[in-house]
């Protein structure tokens, strides 16, 4: 499929959408520097389109460049502001950067947004021992703990009920 978006490319660079999927289709393979290439590519056709600027975000957060990602995560949660992954991700960036209110409240907003992804939590836990809040910090570590057990719980479930 990277021949055909390739060739596709080549015959219409300007083809909306086509550095997305080749962009997608790079991440999926792991090849991530190309990936990046292609979603700002992408960007410069939707400058708001929230899952270029999500993945752009992701790849800056992977490499630590947290200040970095926080131009693509705010035009991603803002695109898609119910969407838990780039608050998460601001979060994350925002606690790396020493800024925990702001942490705090990204977090806050993914987790509600996805209940059930423990990491949220794990993080707040971090964000409220840096506030202080020593009762907020246990309370999330024991919903993430909660959260994982059932994460595994339900892994196991369906390992076990799935015919091999």
């Amino acid at each position: 499929s990277l021949k055909e978006y390739r060739a596709a490319l080549a015959k219409r660079p300007d083809a909306p959408g086509l550095h997305y999927a080749l962009g997608t289709a790079l991440r999926n393979l792991k090849q991530i520097d190309e990936a990046e290439k292609e979603f700002q590519a992408a960007r410069k056709e939707d400058p708001n389109d929230y899952a270029a600027n999500q993945y752009l975000g992701e790849f800056a957060v992977g490499r630590r460049e947290y200040a970095a990602a926080i131009p693509y995560l705010l035009v991603s949660s803002a695109a898609r502001p119910t969407l838990a992954r780039p608050h998460f991700l601001l979060g994350e960036c925002y606690t790396n950067l020493g800024d925990p209110q702001k942490a705090k409240t990204e977090l806050l907003t993914a987790a509600q947004d996805d209940p059930n992804d423990p990491q949220a939590h794990f993080l707040l836990a971090k964000v409220y021992h840096q506030l202080g809040d020593a009762q907020s910090s246990a309370q999330e570590i024991s919903e993430f703990q909660r959260l994982s057990l059932a994460a595994k719980a339900k892994t196991i479930e369906r390992a076990t009920t799935t015919p091999q």
